[in-house]
């Protein structure tokens, strides 16, 4: 989503009180990663989530959070993203670019679109293989939206290792998420904040993936992304975890 506009002011005064946060790295628990993760940019500003078919990215909550919720999987569903709402002068410094934590980010946008789908139009299912999904989802209050968050992120930095351990890019996005202002994202009474997919996007990324229309896979200046549209859909990340 365009996700979380007020974060990036938040994110940016979250770095003096990171330990201001409910969550810190050493009391978070950690889950599981398994699937792929797949987001293709379609055009100016328009990144899609596309759910592998045969293994789509899957996050195994930790045994305290599955209780809790009574969610133990969750797998985002077919969905716009634009990754973390990290502000431009912040993305130089090392844990703070807006694909840095893709998984967390990938799922935590999940879970605030299909929160607003169930309230708002219970009937708009981007796919019907997502219905079971959006029913999870409605297990989760806001609270449990940022443990979600939390707890990605740690597995990606102690469990998996695909990134680097950085306590403070942690406790700061953790913080940014856990505040007033995303709070009222997540209570937003607005029905457009239910977004279907558009049509032409999802034949426009059946047809690249099929390899109808050549798909490229995005070079590593991710930065970059978002700025020109690409003449034929990009693949900006593909990555298996679980391997």
């Amino acid at each position: 989503m365009k996700r979380l506009s007020t974060v990036s002011g938040v994110i940016a005064a979250a770095i003096g009180c990171a330990g201001c946060a409910t969550y810190s790295y050493e009391t978070t628990p950690v889950g599981r990663l398994e699937g792929q993760l797949l987001v293709v940019w379609v055009e100016e500003d328009h990144f899609i989530y596309w759910p592998a078919p045969e293994d789509p990215l899957r996050f195994h909550l930790s045994p305290q959070l599955a209780r809790k919720t009574g969610v133990e999987v969750v797998r985002p569903g077919l969905m716009y993203t634009d990754g973390g709402s990290i502000p431009r002068q912040l993305r130089s410094l090392k844990g703070f670019s807006p694909w840095g934590y893709a998984p967390a980010y990938i799922v935590h946008d999940w879970i605030f679109r299909a929160h607003h789908c169930v309230v708002h139009a219970p009937d708009v299912v981007n796919d019907p293989k997502d219905g079971a999904e959006y029913a999870k989802v409605a297990k989760f209050d806001f609270d449990a939206s940022v443990e979600v968050l939390a707890e990605v992120m740690k597995t990606l930095m102690d469990v998996d290792g695909t990134v680097a351990k950085n306590t403070g890019a942690f406790d700061a996005i953790s913080y940014a998420v856990e505040t007033p202002f995303v709070e009222r994202v997540w209570n937003d009474p607005n029905p457009d904040s239910c977004k279907r997919v558009d049509a032409r996007h999802r034949r426009m990324v059946e047809g690249a993936l099929a390899g109808a229309s050549g798909p490229r896979v995005f070079s590593s200046r991710i930065g970059m992304a978002g700025r020109v549209a690409p003449e034929t859909p990009a693949v900006v990340f593909r990555y298996r975890f679980g391997r």
